[in-house]
């Protein structure tokens, strides 16, 4: 596990303003974008990019409490713990801004000779949580790239 917490952290910020290979990290894409884009319902979609946001944040979060002994706080799926609603754009980036700095400091205070051991109500170690959240950061990133390139769409009138 020796250089496991560097590479995370390391990956963690490369997708929110560093250089990521799959495309321009979250500063640049998402946290530059103003609110009519963010909070716009596009048609066939179930999610705004701010709730997307927000449900990011969520599970960040999540992981800052579990890395930081929380043995009682959980999310459940499908729900406003899972999708939280949305305040406002402005608070929805401060949260994720926010969400980054707490992870980020979680992380330099996590043991390392805790990777392996089981996060609370769950039946995955702490190594696999955080995998896990980058992999959904992307996953959801990846949602918002589609989310834009639809608005694209719709403000040149051409058919979603």
């Amino acid at each position: 596990m020796n250089g496991f917490k560097e590479q995370i952290i390391y990956q963690m910020n490369e997708f929110y303003s560093g250089d990521p290979w799959v495309t321009e990290n979250f500063e640049h894409k998402v946290a530059t974008m103003d609110a009519d884009t963010a909070l716009k319902r596009i048609p066939d979609f179930n999610h705004t990019i701010a709730e997307i946001v927000e449900h990011m944040a969520a599970w960040r979060y999540f992981a800052v409490r579990k890395l930081k002994g929380d043995t009682e706080f959980d999310i459940i799926d499908n729900t406003n713990s899972d999708w939280p609603e949305v305040d406002s754009w402005e608070f929805t980036l401060n949260n994720f801004h926010q969400s980054q700095c707490s992870l980020i400091e979680a992380l330099n205070n996590f043991q390392d000779e805790k990777w392996t051991t089981i996060v609370p109500q769950r039946e995955y170690n702490f190594r696999y949580l955080l995998n896990g959240v980058l992999q959904h950061d992307y996953y959801h990133y990846g949602q918002i790239g589609c989310l834009i390139a639809a608005q694209e769409k719709n403000t040149l009138n051409v058919p979603v």
